[in-house]
């Protein structure tokens, strides 16, 4: 998934707007700002400053402005946002559309492979011929055979 590579290449302080990107691309409100729409997915989601992301505040030369400059007579010319991955996580899977359906879907699939790998480890636990890494093998190769087998514009895919 197109969403899930990206943000698999990034550094954590990507994360937001990788994420902004990937949904605004298709968002009934292009136009909506960064700063608009992270606060608004921030706050949708409940998401705690200093649990879930960490604000980072940057004056109109790039320097960053720490927490205690926030307070003083400094103008911010940029924020930005370090979102935990499982922040990003659940801010893309409250998106509508396409894209969100997408997300959603990717995510539901992940969770059950994760649950059939943990079933199949409990019936082959006293087994010591198979290991954790076979059984994960055969799970995920069948999921990544299915994957290889879309076409663009299949449901899977980025849109």
């Amino acid at each position: 998934m197109e969403l899930i590579k990206r943000l698999e290449n990034a550094n954590e302080l990507e994360y937001a707007r990788i994420v902004y990107d990937y949904f605004i691309e298709v968002a009934d409100n292009p136009l909506e700002s960064f700063d608009d729409w992270i606060r608004r997915q921030l706050t949708d989601s409940c998401s705690e400053l200093n649990h879930d992301f960490q604000l980072f505040a940057f004056d109109s030369l790039g320097n960053p402005i720490d927490h205690s400059g926030l307070l003083k007579d400094v103008r911010i010319a940029k924020t930005d946002f370090l979102l935990t991955l499982e922040c990003a996580k659940e801010i893309s899977m409250m998106q509508q559309g396409k894209r969100g359906d997408a997300v959603r879907k990717y995510f539901i699939d992940i969770s059950n492979q994760v649950e059939e790998v943990e079933e199949i480890e409990e019936i082959y636990k006293d087994n010591d011929e198979i290991t954790t890494e076979d059984i994960q093998a055969i799970v995920f190769k069948d999921k990544k055979a299915d994957e290889d087998n879309l076409k663009p514009g299949d449901s899977f895919g980025a849109n």
